[in-house]
């Protein structure tokens, strides 16, 4: 079954991840990026997790109190029995939740990210075939531009303007002419990227992929 890609903003919004090991900490890095709130909860937490900013840590079992006031919850820990039992509170109280290794206990997936300032390419395979989504991913890297990122910004800020003006963006020909020239540069695949953005060489998860960390790393 096909995932429907649904953007929302993380900014600000409560999330619970369920484990301190590395698996967590790709998770935990990914939503970082987008500024959610995030709450670990884990017996044992890595010191590259302890070093991120911004973090509440809980230094003990997952318990079902944790799950209060969270809007998404990561189930991430090494244990798969308390994955299993975190996942199924979570949905009881209606919290949307990813459980790693187990995508029949899924309501989302992790894609396999590519990001280049507000353009965000997400890939996912269902939580079937992270290291799938990861080559996709490659691919699609090699045909952005080296300068989307100040191009999205200045149409985003051209199409403000317009529309500030009274005018639609879509049929300014201003507008639509700048953007039809600068992606006919690119229709012969040259875009001459070779630079790796922060999400690079990645899993679903948006993060090193490494066959022997299982499914459940692009779950």
């Amino acid at each position: 079954m096909a995932y429907f890609p649904l953007f929302i903003s993380l900014e600000g919004l409560p999330c619970l991840v369920i484990g301190g090991g590395r698996v967590a900490l790709r998770k935990i890095r990914t939503l970082s990026e987008f500024g959610a709130q995030i709450t670990v909860v884990a017996p044992e937490i890595l010191p590259e997790l302890e070093a991120l900013s911004g973090l509440r840590l809980i230094r003990r079992r997952f318990e079902e109190k944790d799950l209060e006031h969270m809007s998404l919850v990561f189930a991430a820990s090494s244990d798969q029995e308390c994955n299993r039992k975190a996942a199924r509170l979570a949905r009881k109280k209606g919290i949307r939740v990813n459980a790693a290794d187990l995508p029949e206990e899924c309501d989302f997936f992790f894609p396999a990210l590519v990001k280049r300032g507000d353009v965000t390419v997400g890939i996912s395979t269902g939580g079937r075939s992270p290291a799938v989504a990861a080559g996709v991913r490659a691919q699609i890297e090699q045909t952005l531009a080296e300068d989307l990122t100040e191009f999205s910004q200045q149409m985003g800020d051209m199409r403000k303007k317009i529309m500030e003006s009274g005018a639609c963006a879509k049929g300014h020909t201003g507008y639509q002419r700048r953007i039809k020239e600068y992606f006919e540069k690119y229709e012969d695949g040259e875009s001459g990227n070779k630079d790796q953005c922060a999400c690079a060489g990645t899993d679903e998860t948006g993060h090193p992929f490494n066959e022997k960390q299982g499914a459940g790393a692009g779950i």
